[in-house]
């Protein structure tokens, strides 16, 4: 970010006791607000990719603006003491906009939520809060972040995708496999069922371990295959069972995708019935996983799926959430060195960069949008600054699928996308 970029850092831990694997101090080890602070607010960087993947030039919201980080959240999670201590601070810092990409499991009522709580009194001194809408969609009033003195954010897919290109030992070909690789695999591996490939030793049958569950795979079966799951995973068992890669299906993700422990495609259920039929066709079937590339998306922008749903829970004549930013397959900074790249046990890999999704990924673009407008208008309210960016918005721009159909326009992506 630079020298100049972080102005100041406070943390704040109410219970007094600090998680295993966390920092006494703002070091963020987790990498989610590095991620999210970049995106608001990070530098100009040339030549920025996750290993490889998504070469590019990053740059932030508002690359010229300073940031002044409160840690509120641990890896056992984000104390109400602790966030509305961090708002008392902002607050006094006399911080221009807060971004936070923080929400809770369920919608709660304004009085008894300390973001909306805390969102009130920074609007009450003239700072707007923007919010991630949250991650519990499609379902309808999901939404976890609605204050009306708020900007609330819902995630959407940009014109740029991922895509893993799985090669099968009989050249069939599948390019639209979804998920994000950055291993080169040069050779072709032999594959196996993960049901034909229990771990009897710790009790597993093979009912589970097609599941692909974590210590369900007999090593000594699996290692240097590529492995075929019936079930989604972040790929614990066929690292631990050293697997050469592994298929999984594709479960409505709409994009929200992540870097895997082991070379990985993410297929849908039509290409899935194709594999199991050359595997179950081929004397020794074999394939290869190769490293993911960038290509254009022509149907974006999106409203995400897992993008939580109005209406407003609490009011629901108050359209929620109020605005659509880019969430989906997000490359910004990562914590290097403090961070794993995966967070699955084993996988020792750093980066200075990582490719996620989320409405807390959308927020950080919307913060932006508004430190932006502040900077040219620095006596407008946060109502007027919340008016600006919702009145620009764009339906136009955002496209519908079979999750967002007409009538429920307005709950799934609110006045549009941010403009």
């Amino acid at each position: 970010m630079g020298s100049s970029k972080l102005i100041g850092a406070r943390y704040y831990r109410s219970s007094g006791s600090i998680p295993e694997g966390d920092f006494d101090s703002a070091r963020d080890a987790q990498g989610h607000g590095t991620h999210t602070a970049s995106t608001a607010a990070g530098g100009i960087v040339a030549d920025a990719s996750l290993l490889g993947v998504g070469s590019g030039t990053a740059r932030g919201g508002v690359p010229s603006a300073r940031i002044a980080v409160y840690k509120i959240c641990w890896s056992d999670g984000c104390n109400s003491t602790d966030i509305l201590a961090a708002f008392d601070d902002a607050i006094a810092d006399g911080v221009d906009i807060i971004s936070l990409s923080v929400g809770g499991s369920s919608p709660r009522n304004y009085f008894d939520d300390p973001i909306a709580i805390g969102a009130f009194h920074s609007m009450k001194n003239g700072i707007l809060t923007s919010n991630s809408a949250g991650n519990l969609g499609p379902d309808l009033a999901s939404i976890t972040n609605f204050s009306p003195w708020s900007l609330s954010v819902a995630a959407s897919t940009i014109d740029r995708k991922f895509l893993t290109k799985l090669v099968l030992g009989n050249n069939e070909t599948f390019k639209d496999s979804i998920s994000i690789n950055t291993f080169d695999m040069e050779d072709m591996r032999p594959i196996i069922y993960a049901g034909d490939a229990p771990n009897r030793a710790k009790g597993f049958t093979g009912s589970v371990s097609r599941l692909c569950v974590d210590d369900a795979l007999d090593r000594s079966l699996v290692a240097g295959k590529v492995v075929y799951c019936d079930g989604s995973s972040r790929g614990e068992a066929a690292l631990s069972a050293e697997a050469a890669g592994s298929i999984i299906p594709d479960q409505l993700n709409e994009g929200r995708t992540f870097p895997f422990p082991v070379p990985t495609s993410c297929l849908g259920t039509s290409n899935t019935s194709k594999i199991l039929q050359y595997m179950n066709s081929a004397s020794k079937p074999t394939a290869r996983i190769e490293k993911t590339i960038a290509v254009k998306e022509e149907s974006a922008p999106i409203v995400a799926s897992f993008s939580s749903r109005g209406p407003n829970p609490a009011t629901p004549e108050i359209l929620s959430p109020d605005i659509t930013a880019p969430g989906v397959q997000i490359l910004a900074a990562w914590a290097e060195e403090a961070s794993a790249l995966t967070g699955v046990p084993g996988d020792k890999r750093v980066a200075k960069y990582n490719i996620i999704s989320g409405t807390s990924m959308a927020c950080p673009h919307a913060s932006g949008a508004a430190a932006y407008v502040k900077s040219f208008h620095p006596k407008w309210s946060p109502a007027a600054i919340k008016s600006a960016l919702m009145t620009t918005g764009s339906e136009d721009k955002v496209k519908r699928n079979r999750l967002t159909p007409r009538p429920l326009d307005g709950k799934c992506w609110g006045n549009g996308f941010l403009s």
